[in-house]
């Protein structure tokens, strides 16, 4: 029996983890978006290994999630940068923070936090909520296929841009 990989799956939870890779390419990540944008830097923020740096980084470079440009210095050294792709990733960055927040702070009180650059205002908890802005609970929650919103006539989350600008 051929041995299954997320990338193998059609569900795009897979896909997405499997192009994500491992804890070290949401560090990677965190840390891009914090600014640190060499290889160096990262390398010794994070005190991973050169090659496991060198391994999660083409990985998300070959993903779309990062983009590997020329220095803006003019050093010889290339600049590691989210791209739009990487970027939106900070909202499942912010939500895992928030649960962490939550479940493994390991003194009273939070540590870190993020915040509104133009008003220092820290971030609301993300929530599940659906397009009319309605928190919904757990328990109200439902994965559903193309075939069942076109069965129920309910609206396709593609359409969604259109629907609300009626």
């Amino acid at each position: 029996m051929k041995r299954k990989t997320p990338s193998t799956f059609s569900c795009t939870f897979a896909r997405a983890l499997e192009a994500i890779g491992d804890g070290w390419s949401w560090l990677i990540i965190r840390n891009l978006f914090h600014g640190q944008s060499r290889f160096a830097v990262l390398q010794d923020d994070l005190g991973i290994a050169r090659n496991i740096l060198s391994n999660r980084l083409k990985q998300l470079v070959g993903a779309g999630i990062v983009g590997k440009v020329a220095d803006r210095q003019g050093s010889k050294y290339p600049e590691y940068l989210l791209t739009e792709k990487g970027q939106e990733l900070l909202t499942v960055m912010v939500a895992l923070n928030q649960w962490g927040d939550r479940h493994y702070t390991p003194t009273k009180g939070l540590a870190s936090w993020t915040i509104d650059r133009a008003t220092g205002e820290p971030l609301a908890p993300v929530a599940l909520q659906n397009n009319l802005g309605e928190n919904v609970p757990v328990e109200r929650l439902r994965h559903v296929t193309v075939g069942e919103v076109r069965d129920h006539g309910w609206p396709h989350p593609e359409n969604q841009d259109a629907a609300l600008q009626e």
